[in-house]
């Protein structure tokens, strides 16, 4: 039954007991064995690297070892050998603490008949077998997982690419002066039909992240309303082509804005207002949004109803419509293009903010889907009184005027594909950019090094030196331009790779030339260009107060309470190194640590911490480092308050910066 023969080591310092264990052995009937012995530890050790042993019978007290830890040099030594250990009666403690250290049975010393060393001996390896095929399953599923996120970030950037291409080049085209009718008729087609690909990888994309649990949100402060408006003024184009309505409402008051990841919010609406058209044949879609005072746990919410004139569905079929890649039956497939995973992406998502998707239909009558979505805090959050869709953008969303404005900015473009070099440098020509490329890495960083950029566009896979390599280079060296990275790869992780190498931010293929052009604005436009006080030029920081304890504008949101935690754990280190970057003159990191302060002291509810980080940046860039000093003094202070507002101190926080301010555990 078992391997012939099976080669069993008794280590035991009595040869009675090795004889006992060698008779009760003989009277299996099909065990076939041959049988080594050792008396001690060291002779037991040196048989398991000598010999090739299929199970170990382990007497725990011997000459050279006692107790467990002779299990655990014989654990360590056997290479996950099955083992039986054999204790004295009194320790049967010591046998139940044997197994959770790697052993795979014990038996009591004197006190075993043949039958039951035998059934032990099965047990064991039987049990070691069943480990071994586990675990040959589990690498062969982590293998195969590894390959599947290989083959999707490979089919990623493999299409990704020359859909950059595409996309681009028919939107240079679509705006030349001679372009025919006819020509801009083409060129619609062959954009939709690429738009449309994208929207099936992203899709793809979307549910393997969301499957394999690594799908992050990244919640921020964003008007609910003008999302809205902008999703139904992107497709009211399609619903009008189709003889639809299309039109949003508002029952109540709602939060001007609310704590959700706003790009994920316009991705279901697009999904489920999408499907609304594309099942409905005549009527219309309506989107009523209501704000809830009290949902769950009496936290506030925001319902948005997509209510449809369409085909509808037959009650039984509804849970079925929650699966990827299904629709609702074969003649809808045939007919309405798409993957069948938009409802089941957005379902997740909605449950990923902390929410709820309910669908409810009847055949031939229409469909109503309803998504409510928690605010978050809305401590000073303004309301707006029935918005409509007529909203406006407010002033803390940018201003879609300015996103074709880069005239006079400096860029080098890295660029390994020739197509996408001539696509972005006319996109950016076009709106006003000096662009300088660079075909690899290597050219790259010599060009960095020789000439001043305002922002390095940075392809993360370039022959001989790849972007993720490029850019810690220059990081290392000091260099404080933005660089952003251009990565054809859209998995999970993907972004934190290239801000981890030293990328100040991240855009994927193909490129959103209007997204490619606003972030060069955010990373390259100054805070501030009004106009200086004379007092502010001899004191940068006389217009700041500093409280004794300043308390997150999100503290009371549980949701992200841990996240405020680490930033307030990590910021005391943070302004240590900027102290010390200064002290060194390393003026280049300095200037992308403040700007790093910038973006992350309002996004975790410090608006202070980003003014500050916004004056110091601006400083070190002027070479105005006496001011700089000033500001780091500031920065350190506004530190110690954040601290105390926190909790993780009870000192005052002095705010006379006439008085010799110190960092906080470094000097200058």
């Amino acid at each position: 039954m078992y391997g012939n023969p099976l080669k069993i080591l008794t280590v035991d310092d009595n040869p009675v007991d090795q004889k006992l264990i060698a008779l009760a052995l003989k009277k299996s009937v099909d065990i076939n064995f041959s049988m080594l012995t050792a008396a001690t530890l060291t002779e037991a050790l040196d048989t398991i690297q000598r010999d090739k042993v299929d199970l170990l019978l382990v007497d725990l007290d011997l000459p050279d070892s006692s107790g467990l830890a002779t299990l655990e040099q014989v654990v360590a030594a056997g290479h996950n050998l099955p083992i039986i250990a054999i204790i004295n009666s009194s320790e049967e403690d010591q046998g139940v603490e044997a197994i959770r250290m790697g052993a795979s049975d014990y038996l009591i010393k004197n006190n075993f008949p043949s039958d039951m060393l035998i059934r032990s001996i099965r047990h064991s390896l039987e049990r070691k077998q069943i480990e071994l095929e586990l675990r040959e399953a589990r690498i062969q599923a982590e293998t195969a997982n590894a390959a599947k996120s290989n083959f999707l970030k490979n089919m990623s950037h493999e299409i990704r690419t020359p859909l950059t291409s595409i996309i681009g080049y028919t939107d240079l085209l679509a705006d030349m002066n001679e372009t025919t009718q006819s020509q801009k008729k083409y060129i619609s087609t062959i954009r939709r039909n690429s738009e449309h690909l994208l929207v099936l990888i992203d899709d793809i994309l979307d549910i393997s992240k969301i499957e394999a649990n690594s799908l992050i949100l990244n919640p921020r402060k964003c008007c609910v309303a003008a999302v809205i408006a902008d999703v139904a003024s992107m497709l009211r184009v399609q619903a009008t082509n189709a003889g639809l309505s299309l039109a949003a409402d508002y029952t109540t008051e709602i939060p001007q804005t609310i704590l959700v990841d706003e790009m994920r919010l316009r991705q279901i609406l697009m999904n489920l207002i999408g499907n609304s058209i594309k099942f409905t044949n005549t009527g219309g879609i309506k989107v009523v949004t209501t704000f809830l005072r009290q949902w769950q746990q009496d936290k506030p919410a925001i319902k948005i109803e997509i209510v449809d004139t369409g085909i509808g569905i037959c009650p039984e079929e509804l849970p079925a419509l929650y699966q990827p890649f299904v629709q609702v039956d074969l003649s809808s497939t045939r007919k309405h293009e798409g993957t069948g995973l938009g409802l089941a992406i957005s379902k997740r998502l909605v449950e990923l903010m902390g929410g709820k998707l309910e669908v409810d239909s009847q055949l031939g009558k229409g469909t109503r889907v309803v998504i409510t979505i928690p605010t978050g805090p809305l401590n000073g959050v303004e309301m707006l009184a029935y918005p409509g869709e007529s909203i406006v953008r407010n002033n803390y969303q940018e201003d879609a005027a300015i996103s074709n404005k880069l005239t006079g900015i400096k860029v080098l473009l890295a660029e390994d594909s020739a197509d996408i070099q001539r696509l972005l440098g006319a996109i950016l020509t076009k709106a006003g950019a000096i662009v300088d490329k660079a075909g690899n890495g290597i050219i790259a960083l010599k060009k960095a090094e020789s000439k001043l950029y305002d922002v390095v566009l940075m392809d993360m896979q370039m022959p001989q030196k790849d972007g993720y390599e490029t850019t810690s280079v220059l990081r290392e060296k000091g260099y404080g331009a933005p660089i952003i990275a251009l990565t054809a790869h859209a998995m999970i992780g993907d972004r934190e790779k290239c801000l981890s190498c030293g990328c100040d931010d991240y855009i994927s293929k193909p490129v959103n030339c209007e997204r490619l052009i606003e972030l060069i604005i955010k990373h390259t436009t100054p805070i501030s260009n009004q106009t200086v006080e004379s007092d502010e030029i001899n004191n940068p920081v006389s217009g700041y107060e500093i409280p004794e304890s300043i308390v997150s504008g999100y503290a009371d949101d549980p949701e992200i309470a841990d996240l405020l935690t680490d930033f307030i754990t990590d910021l005391e280190t943070r302004v240590e190194t900027m102290w010390s970057t200064f002290t060194d003159k390393r003026y280049r990191e300095l200037q992308r640590m403040a700007h790093q302060l910038k973006g992350a002291g309002g996004l975790y509810g410090y608006s202070m911490l980003t003014d500050l980080g916004a004056l110091l940046e601006n400083k070190v860039i002027a070479k105005d480092f006496d001011s700089a000093r000033q500001i780091l003094c500031k920065i350190s202070l506004t530190t110690q308050s954040i601290m105390a507002g926190f909790g993780n101190t009870n000192n005052p926080v002095s705010n006379d910066l006439s008085a010799e301010v110190k960092p906080i555990t470094s000097t200058v």
